[in-house]
């Protein structure tokens, strides 16, 4: 048996020596490898690119995603970390600590969201309605500046007792 094993060894070394013999070198199979070479590089790269390239939301491609929204997209996930963490908690008042603490954190946090929309909310509001007046609204002239600059006093007239005696 050992004979037999042994004769086999032997075969299979003998054909992979045959197998591992180099080819000469020539300048075409340098220049094969040199193109293969660089067809791996250029792939590594393009797989590098594909998963560091920032993607857009597939429903609405116009819509820029802002830093606060990768924040607010950011402490969710934290969230729902901290809950599987405190979920995994033996019941307690450590865990309904946790829990009431985590509740805390998410109350705020919406109170927050929800005022940054309001704000929002607001500013545009405010931009449509000011590009719906613009070159609409126009002052009066101020009856009082007939001449001079408006704060000097020169187109006024004297407010004090002593000036008025001045002539």
């Amino acid at each position: 048996m050992r004979a037999l094993r042994r004769a086999a060894r032997t075969v299979s070394d003998a054909a992979d020596k045959v197998k591992r013999k180099k080819k000469k070198d020539s300048p075409e199979l340098a220049e094969r490898d040199r193109k293969a070479a660089v067809a791996r590089t250029k792939e590594r790269q393009r797989q590098e690119s594909i998963r560091t390239t920032q993607r857009t939301s597939s429903i609405n491609k116009s819509r820029a995603v802002s830093k606060a929204d990768i924040e607010a997209a950011q402490t969710a996930a934290d969230f729902r970390a901290m809950q599987r963490r405190i979920d995994e908690l033996p019941d307690g008042n450590r865990k309904t600590m946790m829990q009431n603490l985590l509740d805390r954190q998410e109350a705020m946090q919406d109170k927050k969201l929800a005022d940054e929309m309001d704000t929002a909310s607001r500013k545009s509001t405010q931009a449509a309605r000011d590009r719906k007046m613009k070159d609409k609204v126009t002052l009066p002239a101020t009856p009082f500046n007939k001449g001079g600059y408006a704060n000097c006093g020169a187109s006024m007239k004297a407010t004090q007792k002593s000036s008025k005696g001045i002539k």
